[in-house]
């Protein structure tokens, strides 16, 4: 993809877009350096997981809330992908807690 490429593509496939690549990263990042707890390792693999998808759902909301005061438009997207992340979020933490 060029700069070019991302340029013209819309706000809300960018901005969710961008998000999912971030919950992919984090999770990853989880589940290989998690906590190692050996007797519940699983458990503690999900709950770090809550809590860095419940930082990234407030963060987009409050991002989402700043820019709809700021610009009446650009909050939308923000507020879609707070549900995006929660709801895709949610089946990650799940993952990571089953693997």
């Amino acid at each position: 993809m060029t700069v070019l490429n991302i340029a013209l593509m819309k706000p809300v496939t960018l901005i969710v877009g961008i998000n999912l690549f971030i919950i992919l990263v984090y999770s990853l990042l989880i589940r290989f350096y998690g906590l190692d707890g050996e007797p519940a390792r699983g458990l503690a693999l999900m709950v770090e997981s809550m809590w860095v998808i419940g930082i990234h759902v407030i963060a987009n909301v409050v991002i989402g809330a700043i820019c709809q005061i700021k610009d009446g438009k650009l909050g939308q997207p923000w507020f879609l992908s707070a549900g995006v992340v929660l709801l895709v979020g949610f089946s990650a933490c799940l993952g990571n807690g089953m693997l």
